[in-house]
């Protein structure tokens, strides 16, 4: 379980084959990387949970 509050950001790759891949970045623990076909869903959600927990929005990082 990753809390919300701990997340520092977002990374999601531009490149058509990876299309299904994005990272968390969590700063006192590890990068999270994970797999679905469902990313931007689960990213909008993600981004909407944090922008609730810390009133600003969430860093996003698009990967080449």
């Amino acid at each position: 379980m990753i809390k919300i509050s701990d997340l520092d950001g977002i990374s999601k790759t531009t490149n058509p084959r990876a299309k299904n891949e994005f990272t968390l970045h969590v700063p006192r623990e590890y990068d999270y990387r994970f797999e679905t076909d469902r990313r931007e869903q689960v990213i909008d959600l993600i981004k909407r949970l944090w922008f609730n927990k810390m009133q600003q929005n969430i860093p996003v990082f698009g990967i080449p």
